[in-house]
């Protein structure tokens, strides 16, 4: 009995694990529609926001929370203030378990539009994402591109490109979500035609998109179509 057990064993894990990958592919989807609905109820809302810079404290967090109404999970820690983080925000947290960790740093209050854009950035992107999934999907490609890089010590072809040795498609792609999420929410936070162009720039820079994404209008914010986008009415500012 125990030996036939050993037999099937293997089988059933696979399949265990079948199960899981497919449980983990749907609350992926779930969390992604109730994002898409999420980002096409709040896009037409307006705020205006004060016209004086906000103080860098975390009663300036506070308070954007609740002029643009961003609401915090029970599974964060935060939004807190960091003085000494470099980046606007930064979202931490396992690979598995739910609970993750949003602070905010001093490059985020150059206006109450930049702030709210910042958290939402985080909360409302970054922290429903799957980081197991993000991870698993840049070690799929460090293992593609490693695989491409010995194959083309034969065969010169095959070869990765220097910009492709860097790539990390797991990662690239939940920052270009979340910065997708600034630009389409642009009017709900006010942002200026200056403040939405650097967050394509930096966007594009960082983390450009894949060659077979470009042509994805969700995706793609190369400098051609950027003028064409801005003047699109889903991601247009609201002027101050």
């Amino acid at each position: 009995m125990f030996s036939r057990f050993l037999q099937k064993l293997p089988m059933r894990l696979v399949i265990l694990a079948g199960m899981v990958g497919l449980l983990i592919a749907l609350q992926g989807w779930q969390e992604a529609l109730a994002l898409r609905e999420y980002e096409q109820a709040m896009s037409e809302v307006e705020v205006i926001a004060p016209r004086e810079q906000p103080l860098q404290d975390q009663e300036s967090i506070d308070t954007a929370m609740v002029l643009f109404s961003i609401k915090t999970p029970p599974t964060v820690d935060g939004p807190t203030f960091d003085y000494s983080l470099g980046d606007r925000g930064l979202t931490t947290g396992g690979l598995v378990l739910p609970q993750k960790r949003v602070t905010v740093g001093p490059a985020a209050f150059t206006s109450w539009s930049v702030l709210g854009s910042t958290l939402a950035h985080e909360i409302e992107v970054h922290v429903p994402q799957s980081f197991f999934m993000v991870v698993a999907e840049d070690h799929i490609t460090r293992w593609q591109i490693e695989s491409r890089r010995i194959i083309g010590r034969a065969f010169p072809r095959f070869a990765p490109s220097a910009k492709e040795l860097f790539e990390n498609d797991g990662t690239w792609k939940a920052e270009r979500d979340a910065y997708m999420h600034e630009i389409k929410n642009a009017k709900r936070f006010g942002l200026s035609q200056e403040e939405l162009a650097s967050i394509w720039r930096v966007m594009d820079y960082f983390y450009p998109a894949a060659e077979n994404d470009k042509n994805d209008p969700q995706l793609s914010a190369s400098s051609e179509n950027e003028k064409e986008l801005l003047n699109r009415e889903d991601v247009k500012p609201l002027e101050l």
